[in-house]
Order: structure tokens, then C-alpha cells, then sequence
């Protein structure tokens, strides 16, 4: 197993990304410190987990941050997807809703589109691992 941390950092936040690679499967998470504002006072955690809303906010000028809000958007848990190739194609190529898309909603859309079984594979029948391009591993090897 492959795992590194990496801490974004300015007078007010503290986020610390951890990026674990294992056996193909890539996991990103990441826990976010502040500071109270009063003269002396150091970071506090407040929230951990899938925040990438957090390092969007507070870093986005950051070119290391939005390299790794990439990968993160796109390839976390890469061995959980429920469509296989063409189905997750379809979907990426699709606007988001607000907050997302619920699961019904999904199956709906792949009907829709004469995709809800596709290859003889029903859409969140199995976890499914879509493999890291080369691409991907450099870029995580270059944090």
C-alpha cells in the first residue's frame, strides 16, 4: 500500500489531503483544521472525510489542489463503479444535477438513453474496478 499526505496550509485553514493507492484501488480523503481567529490559537479539526469542497474553496488557486481535485473527482474508489465502460461514459457526459443524481434517477437516465443494460452488464448489478490510466499513477507519483 501507497500512502501520502499532503497539507495545504494558510493563516486561517489547514487541510490535509491523504491520498492511498493499494492494489490498484485509490482512496482520497482529507481532514480540515481552522483556527479560532484569536491571536495565539492553533488548528482545530472540524471535518474529515470526502470535503473536496473544502480544498476547492479555500485552495483552488493552488496548482497541486486542483491537480488533485481532479484525479479525486474522477478516479476516488475507481473499484466501486456501478456501470461498466459505456454506461459511466454516458453519465460522465452528462451535467449534474444541484446534488447529484440519486440512484433511481441514474437508471432512469441510462434507460432513457437505451443504456440501462449494456454488454449483457445491468448497471449497479456488481462493483466494478475501472483500472487507473498511466497517466493517473504519474500524476499521483508527482504529489
Amino acid at each position: 500500500m501507497q500512502t501520502k499526505k499532503i497539507v495545504f496550509k494558510n493563516s486561517q485553514h489547514k487541510i490535509t489531503v491523504e491520498i492511498s493507492l493499494c492494489e490498484g484501488r485509490l482512496s482520497i480523503m482529507a481532514e480540515h483544521a481552522e483556527k479560532s481567529g484569536k491571536p495565539g490559537s492553533t488548528f482545530k479539526s472540524h471535518s474529515w472525510g470526502q470535503i473536496s469542497r473544502d480544498l476547492r474553496e479555500e485552495f483552488c488557486s493552488d496548482p497541486k489542489a486542483k491537480s488533485i481535485l481532479e484525479v479525486w473527482d474522477r478516479w476516488h474508489l475507481n473499484d466501486l463503479r456501478a456501470g461498466n465502460e459505456a454506461q459511466e461514459t454516458y453519465l460522465r457526459s452528462l451535467p449534474k444535477e444541484a446534488n447529484g443524481r440519486s440512484y433511481e434517477r441514474t437508471c432512469e437516465l441510462l434507460r432513457d438513453a437505451g443504456l440501462y443494460t449494456s454488454d449483457g452488464y445491468t448497471y449497479g448489478s456488481a462493483w466494478l474496478t475501472e483500472a487507473l490510466p498511466e497517466h493517473v499513477l504519474q500524476t499521483i507519483a508527482s504529489w
